[in-house]
C-alpha cells in the first residue's frame, strides 16, 4: 500500500465529510478507522514497528479507508448527493464477517450503507445511471436504477436474509415494480479469518470452508427467489479479509444469478437486470441454465 496515498485518500474523506456537514462520531469504529489508518501511515513513514495484533487491526483500519474512498469517487463524479449515507456510516462496527450483537453492538450502519455506495458505485462504472432513493429506509428499494429498484442489504443471519427477501418482492408487487437483490454475506456466515494465515494456500483452504457453508445455504436462497415473480436478479457479494503470510487486506468478490424464467417482464426491465448482474460478474449464471442442478437444502443453523 501507498501509505502517501492512504494519508491524501484520508485527507480527502475529512474534506468531504465537513463539504456535507457531517460529524465523525467518537468512539464509532469509522472514526476510529479513520485515525487509525492516519496514525499508521504517519508510523510507517517515520519506520516505527508494533506488535502483530497491532499491525492487524492498523491494516484493517488502512484498507477500510482505502476502499471507501475507491468506493467515493464514481458515486461523487456521478453527481450523487452522499450526505445521508455519510451520516449513517459514521457509526457501527466496521468489523466485515462480525455479526452485530446485542446493546452497542447492534448498530451496524457503516457496513449496510457502505455496501449501498458500493453496489451504486459498480453500477456507475458500468455505464448504468444510479439515484439513492431520497426516503430513508423505504422497504421498496435503495436505489434506482431505472426501470428497477435495487435493495442493498447486510444482513446478520441467513433467516433475516430470507425475510428481507420476501419483504422486498411485496413492495415490488404492490408497486407494479421488478428489481434486484443485492446481498452482503459475511456477517451471516461469520466469514472472519480471526488470526493471520501462514501462507496464502491456508488462507484459501479456510475460505474454501467458509464458501462451500454459504453455498449450502445458496441453494435454497435461490431456489426461493425463483418462486418470487418481482426478483430478477440476486447479487450476493462477500468482504472478506486477506491475512496471510504477513499482509492484511480487504477483498470483494460479487457473483449474480438473473432469473431469466419469469413472465410478463417488460423488455426495459430484462434488458436492465442483465446489465446490472453483469456489474457485479460478467459471467453471471441465468437461472434456466442452472436450476436442474440447484437442490434445495435446509439453511446450516449455525449460519442463523
Amino acid at each position: 500500500m501507498d501509505f502517501d496515498e492512504l494519508k491524501r485518500r484520508s485527507f480527502v474523506i475529512r474534506e468531504l465529510l465537513k463539504t456535507y456537514k457531517v460529524k465523525l462520531v467518537a468512539g464509532e469504529g469509522f472514526q476510529q478507522a479513520l485515525a487509525e489508518a492516519e496514525a499508521i501511515a504517519d508510523a510507517v513513514t517515520k519506520g516505527e514497528k508494533g506488535t502483530e495484533k497491532a499491525f492487524v487491526e492498523s491494516a484493517r483500519a488502512a484498507s477500510i479507508v482505502w476502499n471507501l474512498s475507491e468506493t467515493l469517487r464514481p458515486c461523487l463524479d456521478h453527481g450523487l448527493d452522499p450526505t445521508q449515507h455519510l451520516k449513517q456510516i459514521t457509526t457501527g462496527s466496521v468489523d466485515y464477517g462480525t455479526p452485530a450483537g446485542e446493546g452497542e453492538n447492534k448498530k451496524i450502519f457503516f457496513k449496510d450503507f457502505e455496501l449501498e455506495l458500493f453496489a451504486a458505485a459498480e453500477c456507475i462504472k458500468h455505464g448504468m445511471k444510479v439515484a439513492l432513493n431520497p426516503v430513508s429506509n423505504d422497504p421498496s428499494g435503495d436505489l434506482f436504477i431505472e426501470p428497477l429498484r435495487a435493495e442493498v442489504k447486510h444482513p446478520n443471519s441467513s433467516n433475516q436474509l430470507v425475510k428481507l427477501l420476501k419483504k422486498f418482492n411485496g413492495k415490488l408487487n404492490e408497486n407494479d415494480r421488478f428489481g434486484v437483490f443485492v446481498v452482503g454475506l459475511e456477517d451471516a456466515f461469520k466469514v472472519d479469518p480471526g488470526k493471520v494465515f501462514s501462507d496464502e494456500a491456508e488462507w484459501r483452504a479456510w475460505l474454501e470452508s467458509k464458501a462451500s457453508e454459504v453455498e449450502e445455504f445458496g441453494k435454497t436462497f435461490l431456489q426461493l427467489a425463483a418462486k418470487l415473480p418481482r426478483i430478477l436478479v440476486v447479487v450476493q457479494t462477500w468482504t472478506v479479509w486477506f491475512q496471510a503470510d504477513g499482509a492484511v487486506n480487504l477483498r470483494r468478490q460479487g457473483n449474480a444469478v438473473l432469473f431469466d424464467e419469469h413472465a410478463n417482464v417488460p423488455e426495459a426491465a430484462a434488458s436492465r437486470a442483465s446489465e446490472v448482474a453483469a456489474a457485479f460478474n460478467p459471467n453471471f449464471r441465468y437461472w434456466s441454465k442452472i436450476k436442474d442442478t440447484v437442490t434445495a437444502v435446509q439453511p446450516n443453523p449455525s449460519a442463523g
